[in-house]
């Protein structure tokens, strides 16, 4: 399961959140389920990112997203964050997450070995969440969350 990291707090108008929380369900919607596509993410867990970021400060924060697939998740996390930083070490990933978020102008999609690349990359980059769900290996995801 991706983990999850968040800082900063913040309030927002009901009106604003629920927006943004129908724009995330409308995407968990478009998403296959797990049955469907066993390498996504639940409709549970987008949902309860959704639901706990839109809570706060959704049009100001920005999200990194370790791990794209075929762009699911950075959907539902674009309808919940004023920016995402989507990063990949497979550029055929990236292809089809963007063709999935066509229109989407608030991603920004970046190849990168989270592993073997300088994150200096990112050093000057605000980022208030991120999404680990890159390699799944133990070491793998240590390593990312020592870095983020």
């Amino acid at each position: 399961a991706p983990l999850m990291f968040a800082s900063g707090r913040g309030g927002n108008a009901t009106a604003r959140r629920l927006g943004c929380i129908a724009a995330a369900e409308a995407e968990i919607a478009r998403a296959p389920d797990k049955d469907e596509t066993f390498v996504t993410t639940t409709p549970a867990f987008k949902r309860d990112v959704a639901r706990f970021f839109c809570s706060l400060s959704p049009g100001d924060l920005t999200v990194l997203e370790l791990g794209v697939y075929h762009g699911h998740s950075t959907a539902v996390l674009a309808a919940a964050f004023g920016q995402v930083l989507a990063v990949d070490v497979e550029p055929q990933y990236l292809r089809a997450s963007a063709a999935h978020n066509t229109g989407r102008r608030n991603i920004v999609f970046m190849t990168m070995d989270t592993y073997s690349a300088d994150w200096g990359v990112l050093a000057a980059t605000r980022v208030d969440a991120a999404v680990i769900d890159a390699d799944h290996k133990y070491e793998k995801v240590r390593a990312d969350a020592m870095n983020v």
